[in-house]
């Protein structure tokens, strides 16, 4: 479809892309003029009508008066239909203009809801990631049930789009299979990978546990926190996440792996940049890690707990308290 633009004195065709830009023109060129021969036509077809019914009760007395009867029906007849189809396709611009006044209400308000959802979400997420890294699963159980909550809104509003919204309308349904791949596609690639992330932020108390280690060519060993241990296997052998993750927690997982790596790296204070070609992945964190004295304290207070373990007889008076991040203080006993 096109409209003829004047410009400059003369007369241009500019031709229509697209079903909404048709429906504009229609809206703004076409539709003024059918409604102020709408009048018109209605009264045309009630004549019709009516001189139908008049020329059936008439009496012919000739063959000629019969013949121009039958003449005077087929056209009024005609024209009757051209009426008709008139109305039809009135009727029928009317449907479409509502149904695409619908589409533009329900993608605009699907759009708006979902991606206010989806925006909360994430920076919810990035508020955690800011945080420094043994504080971030910390901080992401305060908004857990939040995001859970969120995300439970936005599937079912996707669920009811899906299954309730079938639409007739090629570019309707297009518009609905790329809407729902691309939340679907931002929900399960952009946020689950945050928040997964995030779930990681914390040191495991086994990177602080004190162990032999035998790679430094002594037949007893010298004992180093396992963090050493991790940094020597990921950094030197090059072994797996699913590898790590089995030598220290007996789970061969590379979120598990993965996690205690990261642990790694923040109490050997190898956060930055600098060090993520060495370890083969990035860490995204430019704060230093703990101080030796930092890692010093947590070393001991793993040790005692450990004593505590194997001396079951203790009383709960002098048993040390666990310490799960690097920023609690632990008073000396």
């Amino acid at each position: 479809m096109y409209k003829e633009e004047e410009v400059e004195g003369k007369k241009t065709r500019k031709y229509l892309v697209g079903s909404e830009n048709v429906l504009v023109f229609l809206r703004e060129k076409m539709l003024p003029l059918v409604y102020d021969a709408l009048p018109a036509v209605h009264a045309t077809h009630w004549v019709a009508q009516y001189t139908i019914n008049f020329l059936r009760s008439l009496a012919t007395q000739t063959e000629r008066e019969a013949q121009l009867r039958v003449e005077l029906l087929a056209r009024c007849v005609k024209l009757l239909g051209r009426t008709e189809s008139f109305s039809a396709i009135l009727l029928s611009i009317q449907s479409k203009s509502e149904e695409y006044d619908a589409f533009t209400l329900l993608r605009d308000s699907a759009q708006e809801h979902l991606s206010f959802l989806l925006d909360t979400i994430d920076e919810g997420l990035r508020a955690v990631l800011s945080c420094r890294f043994p504080h971030r699963r910390q901080r992401l159980a305060l908004i857990e049930r939040g995001i859970k909550a969120k995300l439970q809104r936005s599937l079912l509003f996707m669920n009811e789009l899906d299954y309730n919204w079938a639409p007739n309308v090629k570019f309707h349904a297009e518009w609905k299979e790329a809407f729902l791949s691309r939340i679907f596609h931002r929900i399960h690639e952009d946020i689950a990978a945050r928040f997964v992330y995030c779930t990681m932020g914390f040191i495991d108390q086994a990177l602080y546990e004190k162990v032999k280690n035998f790679n430094t060519g002594k037949t007893q060993g010298t004992e180093v926190i396992r963090a050493r241990l991790v940094e020597h296997e990921k950094t030197v052998e090059k072994l797996t996440f699913q590898q790590i993750g089995m030598t220290i927690k007996g789970s061969a997982s590379i979120v598990v792996g993965l996690q205690l790596c990261l642990g790694a790296r923040f109490i050997l204070n190898q956060c930055t940049a600098a060090f993520d070609e060495v370890w083969g992945f990035p860490m995204h964190e430019d704060a230093e890690g703990p101080s030796d004295e930092t890692v010093s304290k947590a070393v001991n207070v793993i040790s005692k707990q450990a004593k505590q373990k194997a001396n079951p007889t203790q009383t709960n008076s002098t048993r040390v308290k666990s310490t799960f991040f690097l920023t609690q203080e632990e008073e000396d006993e």
